[in-house]
């Protein structure tokens, strides 16, 4: 047994198999805690807990979850999933382990805490108010079409929607409701906010007691998912470096580690989500966890820091410098893109996929990863986020954005009646 063990809580393969690269980089045995049991255990994974509501009632699960990471000798525990980060924080308390204040994850998690901490402190937000999901919302005095609904606890953009009119208000404040009271977080709030027109960057950091780490400014790029006739934001691509001006970026990283640091958070990752606006960049969401999709990946590839294993050090309190990996030639620029069905298929969820259709004519070399979760044969599992995602590569950022855009636009599906 390892004396650098640990614990990874919330383990997905098919969405994350950088982390499981990494891992496989780093000395020391990893143990999982999952939901469904892996059939096997690839290295450098020497053990599984499998904890049934693992996802859906995270706060059930801690103080088995500290058990086991006794029992296994665990040095460290990470998670890279948004619901699993208040489970993590609190079994690494349980432990005596670094990691963040489950009090600040709290806050970071939940969208009015959040805001009422930044706003508290100073940092540039946007106007809100909140409402019980119980009660039926209606459009505040003082603000102005388009605004922004969303769950007062969820991720990755679930349930939340622009809306341009009273009618939609009203229709996204139920939904949002419902969708939020779905989610595994305790969440009892609808929020109601001002939209901010501008263009989104990420700031990614690595956080121990005494120093904060700027490990990548990212650009994204949103569009609009019909949802119930509603528009929820759908993020469709990402790249690394970002295409801003320097002013802008080191003004954004200003802003987010401010706006960790108005949360309480420290010994952890942080995703700051911001939107660049006429007037400055302003905060849209603070998240207690890496990034997520492939930004690890992007941030390996273009800067040579294993983000995943910032990660892991993090846990354990060692992260001096962030640690780059080993070996292969750093690219100029990478850009993730996500494969979507085109608006006129509709809903294909449950659908049988008969033909997949490769159209792109992007150079092999330029992609540097492709994983689609659909299969000719078969039925389309209508609880994928996405049909499979895409990282480029180029030698400018618009490169790599033009090279992903053109792979994910040339994917044709023909579905059988």
């Amino acid at each position: 047994m390892s004396d650098q063990t640990v614990l990874v809580i919330g383990w997905q393969p098919k969405f994350r198999p950088f982390v499981l690269e990494s891992l496989k980089r780093r000395r020391g045995d990893v143990v999982v805690a999952c939901e469904h049991p892996l059939p096997e255990l690839p290295e450098p994974i020497r053990g599984q807990m499998v904890v049934e509501g693992l996802h859906s009632t995270p706060s059930e699960h801690v103080a088995r979850l500290v058990e086991y990471g006794s029992k296994e000798a665990v040095r460290g525990v990470v998670t890279f999933n948004d619901e699993l980060a208040s489970l993590s924080a609190a079994v690494a308390e349980g432990l005596g382990l670094p990691g963040p204040a489950p009090e600040a994850v709290a806050t970071a998690m939940g969208k009015a805490a959040s805001r009422r901490a930044l706003a508290s402190a100073g940092v540039p937000s946007t106007s809100f108010t909140s409402v019980p999901s119980s009660r039926q919302a209606e459009v505040p005095a003082g603000y102005d079409f388009p605004l922004v609904v969303k769950p007062g606890c969820l991720s990755g953009s679930r349930g939340v929607f622009r809306v341009d009119s009273p009618e939609e208000f009203h229709r996204a404040a139920a939904l949002s409701a419902r969708l939020g009271a779905s989610g595994p977080l305790e969440n009892d709030l609808v929020l109601i906010e001002q939209y901010i027109d501008g263009h989104n960057l990420t700031v990614e950091l690595a956080m121990d007691e005494q120093d904060v780490h700027v490990l990548a400014v990212c650009d994204a790029e949103y569009d609009y998912e019909p949802v119930d006739g509603l528009r929820q934001f759908q993020l469709i691509n990402m790249n690394f470096p970002s295409r801003r001006p320097r002013e802008e970026q080191e003004e954004a990283c200003g802003v987010a580690v401010a706006a960790a640091r108005a949360c309480g958070l420290t010994s952890t990752m942080v995703h700051v989500e911001l939107r660049v606006a006429a007037d400055g960049v302003r905060v849209i969401e603070v998240n207690p966890r890496s990034g997520g999709a492939f930004i690890p990946e992007m941030v390996r590839l273009c800067s040579g820091v294993d983000y995943a294993a910032v990660a892991v050090e993090l846990s354990q309190q060692r992260l001096v410098p962030p640690p780059k990996a080993e070996g292969g030639d750093l690219c100029g620029a990478a850009a993730l893109g996500y494969f979507r069905a085109p608006d006129h298929l509709g809903d294909i969820g449950g659908r049988k996929l008969h033909r997949i259709e490769r159209l792109w004519e992007v150079p092999d070399e330029r992609i540097h990863r492709l994983d689609l979760w659909i299969s000719e044969g078969s039925r389309i599992d209508p609880s994928l986020p996405c049909l499979g995602q895409v990282i480029a590569t180029g030698k400018t950022p618009m490169e790599a954005v033009a090279a992903a855009k053109a792979v994910t636009a040339g994917l044709r599906l023909e579905l059988k009646a």
